[in-house]
């Protein structure tokens, strides 16, 4: 399954998201959403030993704000 516009790279054809975002109910949003404000408070050298990328939570939260 792609969820990238094949004309244009990078950008989501607006179904795909639709569905993405109905995998999840509201609360659960909410729940990941949360889960990943607990992060902020980590530095950059903590997300890259734990997760091997210091952009991960930026990455992450840019790719939610996508999908709302």
């Amino acid at each position: 399954m792609r969820f990238y516009n094949e004309g244009v790279p990078n950008q989501f054809v607006m179904n795909q998201l639709e569905t993405v975002k109905s995998f999840f109910t509201d609360t659960q949003w909410d729940l990941i959403d949360s889960a990943l404000s607990e992060y902020q408070d980590h530095d950059e050298e903590y997300l890259k030993e734990v997760f091997d990328d210091e952009n991960i939570l930026r990455s992450t939260q840019k790719r939610l704000n996508e999908l709302f």
